[in-house]
């Protein structure tokens, strides 16, 4: 039963893959689709420099981007302003307010978070300091 269950999230996985025309390698997928079983909304895009699937698991928005040879760099996850270290929603809250809040972390596990306000996006650390990302 498990193994029909993985070979059709695997199957579903390579057809939204076959579709957005993106060649993912099969590793890529197959790791993917391990990790996180429960994922819905998947939908993969790709470049010359990276792989980034966006997927929601749990009730929550996610985006993770893997490099070209499969290693993931960042992984990113909605969450409520709430959730926010208070220092982050300080500084945040005398900017305006936030349309969408999301926490990343990056291969080293290094975590900041991505407040949009307006059109703009803001990236903050825990301690509320703005970091030039991305």
């Amino acid at each position: 039963m498990r193994k029909k269950i993985g070979f059709g999230i695997l199957f579903i996985l390579l057809a939204v893959v076959a579709y957005s025309k993106v060649t993912v390698p099969a590793a890529i997928t197959a790791n993917f689709s391990k990790v996180h079983p429960q994922a819905q909304s998947i939908k993969w895009e790709g470049n010359k420099h990276e792989y980034e699937v966006h997927f929601k698991e749990g009730g929550q928005d996610y985006s993770i981007s893997y490099s070209l040879a499969g290693s993931i760099m960042e992984t990113e996850h909605s969450i409520d302003f709430t959730d926010l270290p208070a220092a982050v929603q300080t500084v945040a809250s005398k900017k305006g307010k936030a349309k969408e809040v999301a926490e990343i972390t990056s291969a080293s596990g290094a975590k900041y978070y991505e407040v949009q306000i307006g059109s703009k996006d803001y990236f903050f650390d825990a301690n509320g300091s703005e970091k030039n990302v991305k």
